[in-house]
């Protein structure tokens, strides 16, 4: 996990230098709506990889997480039977 999350800001960084020297530009050759745009996706790509890399760092805790079934309708069940069965008794 830890190579995964050293590729992930690897390919990161190189990508966030780029986008920051193409606003550089813009901003010199005064191309003001293209420089808003590229910062409405540069926010966005932050959002993005700052999920990407909660989801990346704590697989385990999200994988334990358990919904009860009264908030679904379905066959589906993210949980074991044992661990439903445990929740009806409670």
């Amino acid at each position: 996990m830890v190579l995964l999350l050293t590729i992930f800001v690897a390919v990161s960084l190189p990508v966030e230098f780029s986008i920051h020297r193409y606003s550089y530009w813009l901003q010199k050759t005064n191309r003001k709506p293209s420089l808003e745009a590229v910062e409405k996706m540069t926010e966005e790509l932050m959002l993005l990889r700052f999920i990407s890399l909660l989801l990346k760092a704590t697989p385990s805790m999200i994988a334990n997480i358990c919904i009860p079934s009264k908030f679904y309708n379905s066959n589906f069940s993210p949980c074991l039977r044992s661990e439903i069965d445990e929740e009806i008794e409670k």
